[in-house]
Order: C-alpha cells, then sequence, then structure tokens
C-alpha cells in the first residue's frame, strides 16, 4: 500500500479505526508476542522527569 499517496484525513480516520479496536489489538499482539518469543511478562518503568531540556 502506497501511504504517502494516501490523503491525511484518510489516515486520521484510520487511526480513529484502530483506537477503538486498541485493547482487542494489543492483548492480541501481546499474545502473539509472548508465544513467539516465550517471553515471560515484565515492567520497566523509566524515569523521563530529567529529559526536558
Amino acid at each position: 500500500m502506497d501511504f504517502e499517496a494516501m490523503s491525511p484525513m484518510q489516515l486520521y480516520r484510520t487511526s480513529d479505526i484502530l483506537l477503538r479496536h486498541r485493547a482487542a489489538l494489543e492483548g492480541h499482539l501481546f499474545a502473539r508476542v509472548s508465544d513467539l518469543f516465550a517471553l515471560a511478562p515484565t515492567i520497566t518503568l523509566y524515569d523521563l522527569t530529567n529529559t526536558y531540556s
């Protein structure tokens, strides 16, 4: 698919549709990646309070 040929409005509308299905997409992708790579769930926290310049 040629994304450069798409208008910004088409991309915005697609983003809106994806956002409505966000929880299902994230759940599916998390399960798939965990299964493919045998990864254990981990939580990584980043402190971004000192990154502002």
